[in-house]
């Protein structure tokens, strides 16, 4: 029986970055005819910073500064080398990484992540061809290692293997069918990517596709989800136009949100991929509106978790996620079919959301803990935690037109790159400076033991009966569970170089199980106690509001007994005055 936990990692497994703070690349969208420019416009200043000229407004523009502004001339290739390419090493050395474009509906996001075939490949397509380039020889060939949760692994029995294979050849399969039954590409609803391969390599390796000189083996899976009218669906899962798509829920563990129930792919090349890429862009959400003929009507998500071997029990755990979102959107532009306003209107709810989270993300690095970050507002937002918090490297890419009919779309994305642009990487959702290291995730082998492990109320039971003669050579096995700490200057909670006291091995793991909490519960602790505080102050402040309430409650009820007194005195005066006026009268 097998498990999988979470650990801490040095620093000797993260690259060093220059910058800890979110990227932007701006690429604005070449005109396809002389009525899409409009001349002064939209101006670059230089490779870092554009100038924009709103038509109704007078002045000289407002300034936006980016990390890159990738000329109008720029080649798909180029784009991956200013975004992709960036990604992968960091993704190889244990970081979570993210790429998303963020733009109106129409600015050419979609092109740009997943472009076309041939030369016309995008951001996407070349970052697999790169991946698989780099992990040539290096993959773990076996397939009974599955991913579970956020970045958990485990060794899985007979049956779940053959069912993770058979669902993977049935893909597989249904593509190759339709490939052969489509013909051109262009005949099919969104160009597919199958015949991008050859292209790819026509001009050599892509940027950074070097080979990898340790002797690590790697292990690759791909999942694909859209969130349509806020609700989440896999993208790999079978369609069948006689029953719903089934939505799937937002988990949480330890190391953060997750889609539950998803299905992960284990692929073992750039063309299986593009399979797979291709799968999931047939089931997406596409619809007509007056600006594409094929707008995306959901954000999609296609995520490349990567299992990194690091000794016989210890494995990496990193992501790289590809975030297509859907372009905002203006009721003028959509027409008048009330199922696409009601998508509209989901879409710019989400958008808006995030700009939100960014605000507030921004506000939490200048005073810590001073805003609670409403991750929770969006499905979006939530799958987008991971990689806007923690140790991850997070790149924007923005598209606009240059048409100034749609000045309001491209000034609303500048302000989001702009705002964006100063969030700082490497805080936790509080603005505090985050020690998680590399996600790490161990499976025991217990070839010389049978040990059942079963999680019961978060706590991990141990029921192991040692084969006999073999008890010592179990627990004297080189292991690197040594290096599970919580940094390299501690020493470790739980060592199994050698054998522990009798009994006391049960306690000793329990301790390794909940190192990973033990931080997040001592950061929980201080960030209580100025919350206990104040809520104990206003306490007393509500008592003394009570005090003094029912001390003037007194004063008017004594006061109101005091006028009665009065009133009726005054009534029996008056009423003995007129007596005495009627009998002298009479």
């Amino acid at each position: 029986m097998l498990t999988a936990e979470f650990g801490k990692q040095t620093n000797d497994f993260l690259r060093d970055t220059a910058s800890d703070a979110l990227e932007t690349v701006l690429r604005i969208r070449p005109a396809l005819s002389p009525g899409e420019c409009s001349e002064g416009f939209l101006t670059v200043n230089s490779g870092t910073d554009v100038t924009i000229r709103h038509p109704t407004r007078v002045g000289h523009g407002e300034q936006f500064a980016f990390n890159t502004v990738v000329p109008l001339t720029t080649t798909q290739r180029e784009m991956y080398a200013h975004s992709g390419a960036k990604m992968i090493r960091s993704a190889l050395d244990g970081q979570n990484c993210c790429l998303f474009t963020y733009g109106a509906s129409g600015s050419g996001k979609t092109h740009t992540m997943m472009g076309g075939p041939g030369e016309d490949a995008g951001v996407l397509a070349r970052t697999m061809e790169s991946l698989f380039a780099m992990l040539d020889k290096k993959l773990y060939k076996s397939t009974d290692i599955r991913p579970t949760g956020s970045s958990y692994i485990s060794r899985v029995g007979i049956n779940e293997e053959k069912q993770a294979n058979s669902f993977k050849d049935e893909l597989l399969r249904r593509v190759d069918d339709d490939e052969c039954q489509s013909g051109d590409w262009n005949s099919r609803r969104r160009s597919s990517i199958l015949n991008m391969n050859p292209a790819l390599l026509k001009n050599g390796p892509e940027p950074q596709a070097e080979a990898i000189d340790n002797d690590d083996e790697y292990l690759v899976f791909a999942s694909f989800v859209e969130i349509y009218n806020e609700r989440i669906h896999d993208l790999l899962a079978p369609v069948n136009a006689s029953t719903k798509r089934a939505e799937l829920r937002i988990r949480q563990d330890t190391k953060g949100p997750f889609v539950g129930g998803v299905h992960q792919v284990q692929i073992s090349s750039a063309q299986e991929a593009y399979k797979v890429i291709d799968a999931g862009r047939r089931n997406l959400n596409i619809a007509a509106t007056r600006l594409n003929e094929e707008s995306s009507r959901s954000h999609c998500l296609f995520v490349v978790k990567i299992a990194k071997r690091m000794t016989q029990h210890r494995w990496g755990v990193s992501q790289i996620c590809f975030c297509d979102l859907a372009g905002k959107e203006r009721s003028k532009n959509i027409g008048s079919d009330a199922k696409r306003l009601g998508e509209s209107k989901t879409i710019n709810k989400s958008l808006m959301q995030l700009g939100i989270v960014i605000e507030e993300l921004r506000n939490n690095q200048k005073n810590p803990g001073s805003v609670a970050v409403s991750f929770r507002n969006s499905k979006l937002t939530r799958l987008m935690q991971s990689y806007l918090t923690g140790n991850s490297k997070t790149i924007i890419i923005v598209t606009v037109s240059q048409n100034e009919r749609f000045a309001e779309e491209t000034l609303n994305s500048l302000k989001f790159a702009a705002s964006a642009k100063t969030v700082s990487l490497g805080r936790d959702r509080h603005g505090f400076k985050d020690t998680t290291k590399m996600n790490m995730s161990t499976i025991h082998d217990m070839t010389n033991a049978s040990v059942m492990f079963k999680t019961m109320s978060g706590t991990m039971i141990d029921n192991y009966n040692v084969t006999k003669g073999n008890e010592s050579a179990y627990y004297s096995r080189p292991s690197a569970f040594q290096e599970d700490t919580i940094s390299s200057s501690e020493t470790p909670v739980c060592s199994l170089n050698s054998a522990p006291a009798s009994g006391s091995f049960d306690e000793d793991y329990r301790k390794w199980k909940k190192i990973d909490l033990i931080d997040d519960l001592i950061y929980y602790r201080d960030r209580d106690r100025e919350l206990s505080s104040s809520i104990f102050a206003m306490k007393n402040a509500w008592k003394d509001d009570e005090k003094l309430m029912n001390e003037e409650r007194m004063d008017f009820d004594i006061q109101k007994r005091n006028w009665k007194v009065d009133m009726h005195n005054q009534k029996a005066r008056l009423q003995n005055e007129y007596t005495s006026e009627t009998e002298k009268l009479f």
